[in-house]
């Protein structure tokens, strides 16, 4: 996952990925931006990588490494309408990777690593028309890559490895005219000095403060004056502002002002007059530092958010202070204490994070958060100040349930805002200490699953089911039977205990489903019947069975293996009645 935007209801995202919620979406789609994260709107198929999305009222820019857009031809430039969900005629078609979009008044300004875009020769940087897609007459011509960009009404701000720029040279920072892309006197040279040839030297991140431009990258020369990879100067005249927080590391990778402080972070160890590692917050004059500030973060920090009086940190890191938080935690700003905010994705690769509200989104190389499957992407609430609460109702202790039957298993479940997100249902057959096996993983919480029982073999008296509950912030209560429940032996049983007097489905477990998964079903005479598989569209995607089957209770053979892992449906058809259940394939 490479990009994380939002408007008010819908949250967009790209990257590299096939499937959202249980939903095809080649590398980008559109989910809802509350509840359960639900793929909105239609489908728009990206034939490549999506590495930055600027949504609008009326169309979407996406920027990457791809060869068309919703069906349609359009080389890694594209604008997508809202409504339909289909490509719009805009097609600058660049023929290299398009890497950072800025918007300005009716201009899409992009950066990457191009030579044409729009119709014409374009070289690293250029405006086009968010209409038509063709490149306006502003030509910059940059001599090397543009890595960010943030353009203005009055003026358009660009860093990267270039030292000329608009025929002028501009040593890896410029300011451009908004009508003619030639640079402004505004001359600001960031170099590498004094550590031999061929040393990389480039800029990576702006952030523009009323009058104030900060940027960070590889340098230590702004001008003829010392900067070590982080530098303030004036937009009004390129004045070398005083500000000199000095990083040993590199690169930088944000910095955002919250509050009367600067926060920077990357990858660095050792920053002037004292030690954080890899993120730390500055003054936004003055010497800009405050070195009794140190933040602990012991490996690259990829990305960083606020919300009241934390901060959240997404990257590769392992440690957050003293505390394990592998690739994402929370501090309080003040004390620099780690919260309990833990989500403990399955992979430190964790690349990008936003806040909406209260509510983190973050995007990378995962595919489970904690317990939960989330692959590439998820959304996660802040921790609440209690676990959930949980009460198993049935069974609850002296109840006699036939093997080789459904059970209505029953119980409560509850969480402070915003509540229980799913629960997992274990049986333990030799008492209330365990072990325990898990029969259904991820149910919603609705206070009761139809639980298949199968036969363990023999026919227990020590039974106990347990109830896990898990919020949104991964935290889990748990609850097991008062007291002990019976197996019992019967064979050809419905959910009511009784002789089969009807067609019935049994739910599909264990669910989410690995390799070779029973599908049940039982018929009360004999009967023509059709197994099937359909997807989240309603195609017809796989036949498990067609023909006739005897009285009694049958199963078949869904093999997972074979199909792509997302959400399918499971039908089965007899005598002009159709039942369904819902099932995920996972790897």
């Amino acid at each position: 996952m490479n990009a994380i935007e939002f408007d008010e209801f819908r949250t967009y995202i790209g990257g590299r990925f096939s499937y959202v919620n249980g939903v095809r979406c080649e590398n980008y789609a559109v989910v809802h931006a509350e509840g359960t994260g639900v793929v909105v709107g239609p489908a728009v198929p990206v034939g490549g990588e999506v590495f930055v999305v600027r949504p609008g009222a009326r169309e979407t820019f996406l920027g990457g490494a791809f060869a068309s857009m919703g069906g349609v031809l359009r080389d890694n430039l594209a604008a997508i309408e809202v409504a339909s969900g289909k490509a719009l005629p805009f097609a600058p078609n660049p023929n290299d990777a398009v890497l950072a979009l800025s918007r300005a008044s009716n201009w899409l300004y992009a950066t990457g690593r191009f030579s044409y875009l729009g119709g014409t020769s374009r070289f690293f940087v250029a405006r086009v028309d968010t209409t038509t897609g063709l490149a306006s007459t502003w030509n910059p011509n940059p001599d090397s890559l543009v890595r960010c960009i943030h353009a203005t009404t009055g003026a358009v701000y660009v860093g990267g490895h270039f030292t000329n720029i608009g025929g002028a040279a501009r040593n890896r920072i410029a300011t451009l005219n908004t009508t003619t892309g030639a640079p402004t006197t505004f001359n600001v040279s960031v170099t590498t000095a004094n550590t031999g040839t061929g040393v990389y030297t480039y800029v990576s991140a702006l952030s523009l403060q009323a009058n104030a431009l900060y940027f960070g990258g590889k340098f230590n020369r702004v001008g003829a004056v010392g900067r070590q990879n982080l530098a303030s100067v004036s937009i009004l005249d390129g004045t070398l502002n005083t500000w000199n927080p000095g990083s040993t590391g590199s690169p930088i990778t944000q910095i955002t002002r919250y509050g009367l402080k600067n926060y920077v972070a990357g990858g660095f160890d050792v920053v002037t007059g004292f030690q954080p590692a890899n993120f730390f917050a500055t003054d936004t004059l003055g010497q800009g530092v405050y070195g009794t500030e140190e933040f602990y973060v012991d490996s690259l920090l990829s990305a960083f958010a606020f919300s009241g009086s934390n901060v959240y940190f997404a990257g590769g890191f392992h440690f957050l202070e003293n505390a394990v938080r592998d690739g994402l935690g929370s501090s309080n700003i003040l004390s620099r204490v780690p919260t309990s905010w833990a989500p403990v994705p399955d992979v430190r690769e964790v690349n990008a994070l936003a806040m909406s509200g209260s509510d983190v989104y973050v995007g990378g190389g995962f595919t489970r958060m904690g317990t939960a499957p989330a692959r590439g992407l998820a959304k996660i609430l802040p921790t609440p100040a209690s676990v959930p609460v949980v009460t198993v109702l049935k069974p609850n202790g002296g109840e006699v349930i036939n093997q080789i039957s459904t059970y209505h298993v029953t119980w409560t479940a509850t969480a402070p805002y915003p509540g229980v997100q799913a629960v997992d249902l274990y049986i333990s057959y030799t008492g209330s200490a365990g072990p325990w096996t898990l029969y259904a993983s991820g149910v919603p919480n609705t206070g009761s699953y139809d639980l298949y029982l199968p036969s363990p073999g023999q026919w227990p008296t020590n039974c106990y089911m347990r109830v896990d509950a898990r919020d949104w912030a991964g935290q889990v209560g748990t609850d097991r039977s008062n007291g002990p429940w019976t197996i019992g032996n019967a064979i050809l049983t419905d959910a009511n205990d009784g002789a089969v007097a009807a067609f019935a489905m049994d739910p599909i477990a264990p669910n989410p489903a690995r390799g070779a998964t029973p599908v049940r079903f039982a018929l009360p005479h004999r009967a023509d019947v059709r197994v099937s598989v359909l997807d989240v569209q309603g195609r017809e995607v796989a036949v498990l069975a067609d023909g006739a089957f005897a009285a009694g209770r049958h199963a078949v053979t869904l093999e997972g293996a074979r199909l792509s892992p997302g959400l399918f449906f499971v039908r089965v058809q007899s005598g002009g009645v159709s039942l369904s259940k819902r099932v995920a394939i996972v790897r």
